[in-house]
């Protein structure tokens, strides 16, 4: 039960947040939906820049097209979203996704994209594809409880990261020595409208690896 009710007390604050920017586009009378916006908009919300400019105040590029690729974003054991041991992944409340049981503790971009979140105790953020598709990478089971012990986060909110660039490390072995579990999981929050997740297959994989590809 308290499983269950953290997940959803997750689940309710991680949608407060991907939800934050709705205001923003009903006072500008944009109609087009958070999760087709792209990289740029995302941008210009962060920075509080002109839209069409980007942080170095240089014309937007276009937004990325799907499909788009992703990377596995740590060296280890590829496996499906479902076997989480953590009901509120498996059961994709937050929505669907995948894992890696890490070999090594650090985290790194799977696609070229937009810092959009960095949770305060360190454990996970929230990034922006270049295509406009909302993910969360969170690392281990209730690692919130850690308020940020033996993680050391590299990015920030509104940095733009290439694939394959370094998010975060963290201490593996202690974290698994204090009695959780280390799985790394990455989430769907917001795909683009009309895009589905094709899945590869579950198996060892090294950092860059595709583990999936995002196409309509």
């Amino acid at each position: 039960m308290i499983a269950l009710a953290a997940g959803f007390l997750f689940a309710l604050l991680l949608g407060i947040f991907f939800n934050r920017r709705k205001p923003a586009e009903a006072v500008s009378g944009n109609s087009t939906s958070a999760d087709s916006r792209d990289t740029a908009g995302q941008q210009d919300q962060i920075s509080g820049k002109e839209s069409g400019t980007d942080n170095a105040g240089n014309a937007d590029a276009k937004k990325a097209e799907l499909p788009e690729e992703i990377a596995a974003f740590a060296a280890g054991e590829f496996i499906g979203i479902e076997k989480v041991n953590d009901p509120t992944f498996a059961q994709k409340m937050l929505g669907d996704g995948v894992a890696i049981v890490p070999a090594e503790g650090k985290i790194y971009a799977p696609v070229d994209c937009t810092v959009e979140m960095v949770m305060d105790t360190k454990h996970a953020v929230g990034l922006r594809t270049a295509a406009g598709n909302g993910i969360l990478i969170h690392v281990g089971i209730d690692t919130v409880n850690l308020q940020g012990k033996y993680f050391d986060v590299h990015v920030s909110d509104g940095q733009s990261l290439k694939k394959g660039d370094l998010i975060m490390e963290f201490d593996k072995d202690k974290i698994m020595a204090e009695g959780y579990d280390t799985s790394a999981c990455l989430i769907f929050t917001e795909p683009v409208e009309g895009s589905h997740v094709d899945r590869e297959a579950e198996r060892t994989v090294k950092t860059g690896d595709r583990i999936a590809v995002i196409t309509k």
